[in-house]
């Protein structure tokens, strides 16, 4: 069974955050090779939002409703830390609570992720009081179970079938009943990257209670497909994002940075995965699509350039070097002087 590691790191940092973080950190994988810039598809600015929806057996001191921001700072720096590199993401931490409905910036850079090639174990730092991480697509790394052991902590089972459906992992007996106190960790996920994560808590032996969710609010950057000329429009579409309710199509005459983009006004929005750029003239122009819902916006996607050239409307079809109304006129004058010319002959 193979899963991609963002799916691990975030397994490992959803443990941190419900407060049963060991000191020492263990996580064991198998993987093959992987070069430091094929770790992350972030890219500085992304910004993920999560969100606590319940909220029962947190050490931390969260309530329901808090809500963690990570701003992109860096990625892909590769350092040296007792002779293992790592390629990480590193950013800007900030919190907010229904309480006190402000974003407050914690006062230092962190590591939001990390993926120690060497060894091939993902990972990351974690600050006390804190621990978060972005997703990840480690597309370059084929990374296997080799034993359910993480975080220092031992599980006997781990069910996972597809990207539908959540990865569990549970100690207990193989049809998930658990051992009494004992608790369940859990992640949804797809495609795109981790949606949420759950901890499930067995205080009767024989069900499950959920006792904490994190989601991710923030939807993820849409993939937008090479654009589509039609005569005078453009044809875009993009994949169908999961937790946006509304797309905003960005145009220029360059390229469309994440830092620009924000000082832009949309083009257009629409809540379909398609969207038509109509009346263009020729030119060269630049695309990028947002995914956002009331929370917040995701961060932009990749650039589609594309070149508009409108041919000249082609004359109505006639004999070469003829207007055709002319050449009607100048039939109809023929017919009158053959008319006239056979009437002066017969008389």
């Amino acid at each position: 069974m193979k899963l991609k590691s963002w799916t691990i790191v975030m397994l490992v940092a959803s443990l941190f955050l419900l407060g049963h973080l060991p000191a020492n950190r263990s996580i064991n994988v198998t993987s093959s090779a992987s070069l430091a810039s094929d770790s992350f598809i972030q890219v500085v600015g992304d910004c993920y939002i999560w969100e606590y929806m319940i909220c029962r057996n947190m050490s931390l001191s969260a309530e329901e409703g808090a809500r963690i921001k990570a701003d992109v700072t860096v990625v892909n720096t590769t350092d040296a830390g007792g002779g293992v590199y790592v390629d990480g993401v590193y950013g800007n931490m900030s919190i907010w609570a229904p309480s006190s409905p402000v974003w407050i910036l914690l006062p230092m850079e962190i590591s939001l992720g990390m993926y120690m090639y060497v060894s091939g174990v993902p990972g990351g730092q974690y600050y006390p009081g804190m621990g978060f991480i972005v997703p990840q697509n480690l597309d370059a790394v084929n990374v296997s179970f080799s034993s359910k052991s993480m975080m220092g902590l031992t599980f006997e089972y781990f069910n996972w079938t597809n990207y539908d459906l959540p990865l569990e992992m549970w100690n207990g007996s193989a049809d998930g009943t658990g051992e009494i106190f004992d608790k369940k960790l859990a992640a949804k996920f797809n495609d795109e990257g981790v949606l949420q994560c759950y901890q499930f808590y067995n205080s009767t032996g024989t069900s499950w209670e959920l006792t904490d969710e994190m989601v991710l609010q923030t939807p993820l950057k849409p993939v937008l497909q090479s654009p589509i000329q039609s005569g005078t429009n453009v044809s875009l579409t993009w994949n169908v994002v999961t937790n946006a309710s509304t797309y905003y199509i960005y145009r220029s005459g360059g390229s469309i940075t994440q830092q620009s983009w924000k000082n832009m006004t949309p083009l257009g929005q629409t809540s379909a995965s398609s969207y038509t750029d109509q009346n263009m003239t020729n030119g060269t122009y630049y695309y990028a699509v947002v995914a956002g819902n009331i929370v917040a916006n995701s961060s932009i996607s990749a650039n589609q350039q594309i070149t508009v050239v409108i041919l000249p409307e082609e004359p109505e079809p006639g004999i070469s070097g003829f207007a055709p109304g002319l050449l009607v006129t100048s039939f109809v004058i023929l017919v009158v002087i053959w008319w006239k010319r056979r009437r002066s002959v017969s008389f």
